[in-house]
């Protein structure tokens, strides 16, 4: 299953990332491995990523991040995070 998520922190050292999932307040997917075809420039916390679980029900930590991409604006200005994640 495919994911989009938030980057909320990152380890360059062990290329792991914690992810908070759009529409789940306070739950985070925990050192998660990162593609090896994102360049580090490109890993900020805060922005939007694609993550891969293969097993939401029974093992969602085994996921990985694919990609990471800036949010989008819609004609009011607001990005995707904006309209789908509440804090």
């Amino acid at each position: 299953m495919l994911l989009r998520g938030i980057l909320r922190a990152i380890s360059a050292a062990a290329w792991t990332a914690d992810v908070q999932l759009l529409g789940s307040v306070g739950s985070y997917l925990l050192a998660l491995p990162l593609g090896s075809s994102i360049p580090e420039g490109e890993l900020v916390v805060g922005r939007t990523c694609l993550v891969a679980v293969p097993d939401p029900e029974h093992a969602p930590g085994d996921g990985y991040v694919l990609d990471v991409f800036a949010a989008m604006a819609n004609s009011r200005g607001q990005t995707f995070n904006d309209v789908y994640v509440t804090d």
